[in-house]
């Protein structure tokens, strides 16, 4: 349904301010439902950070295809009562996605206004902040999201492990976390998500299912029992394995503030 109403010019400068006035403008069109509109503003990441498909449905009570239809329907109101965008308006909002923003929101702002999906910029990290990116993936995509606490001891113990890292302080990972184009951060819970769909290696995939069967926290003997039988030497070492203790191990989505990481001495080793 369309209404005659006039034309309604945006004033926005930035992409949530645009978002967010498109939506209040389009809003009695679409439903004329206070709660309708809520999970609109929620959908879009303008009350609260942006959530996934899964984690807004199982937040907000809705199926997944209302959800779909309640957003196509606000994206083509939008674009039917509203003038379209100047270019200094279009321009930000098709701007590459800046290291620190939120990823979910800033995609599905620029579908509710028909314009493509904004890239990724590219950040200036060396050799030694991809790899912490890159432990950091294999972490999320083996044992699903987790803190910042919980990754910065995963990759922390990890490289410790290896002498020419050992020296390393480590000062500036959350910041590399929080910038690192593959990962999403949720401030409001600390929690960090992978931005594209991710399957674990094959055998971080067979050691996690292994290593879940024992006790929450083991020891070096059953986890020196359980490498064997994958068909890894009893050294192997992943980096999704913290000590909690001497002598106890558990896997890092296991911390919390009741069962904190307690990195053992530097020549120390499983």
């Amino acid at each position: 349904m369309t209404t005659d109403l006039p034309r309604r010019r945006l004033s926005g400068t930035n992409p949530r301010d645009l978002a967010s006035q498109a939506i209040w403008h389009a809003f009695p069109i679409v439903t004329g439902n206070e709660d309708h509109r809520t999970a609109l503003l929620r959908w879009y990441g303008i009350s609260r950070p942006a959530e996934d498909v899964d984690e807004f449905l199982t937040a907000a009570g809705y199926s997944r295809s209302w959800i779909g239809h309640l957003a196509a329907r606000a994206a083509k109101l939008v674009r039917e009562q509203l003038h379209p965008l100047d270019e200094q308006q279009t321009a930000a909002l098709t701007a590459p996605i800046e290291p620190g923003e939120d990823i979910v929101a800033r995609r599905r702002w620029s579908q509710l206004f028909g314009l493509p999906r904004p890239t990724m910029a590219t950040a200036a990290f060396g050799k030694r902040q991809h790899a912490f990116i890159d432990l950091a993936v294999r972490c999320i995509a083996a044992l699903g999201p987790l803190t910042g606490q919980q990754l910065t001891a995963a990759i922390t113990e990890i490289r410790r492990r290896r002498r020419h890292q050992r020296d390393d302080p480590h000062d500036d990972l959350l910041d590399v976390l929080r910038r690192a184009p593959p990962l999403h951060w949720d401030p409001a819970s600390d929690r960090y998500y992978l931005v594209e769909p991710t399957e674990p290696l094959f055998r971080d995939h067979e050691t996690v299912q292994l290593l879940r069967t024992m006790l929450r926290i083991f020891s070096f003997k059953d986890y020196k029992t359980a490498m064997p039988a994958l068909g890894f030497s009893a050294a192997y070492v992943v980096p999704y394995v913290v000590h909690v203790d001497r002598g106890r191990l558990t896997l890092v989505d296991q911390l919390s503030d009741t069962l904190r990481y307690r990195p053992l001495g530097r020549d120390s080793s499983y």
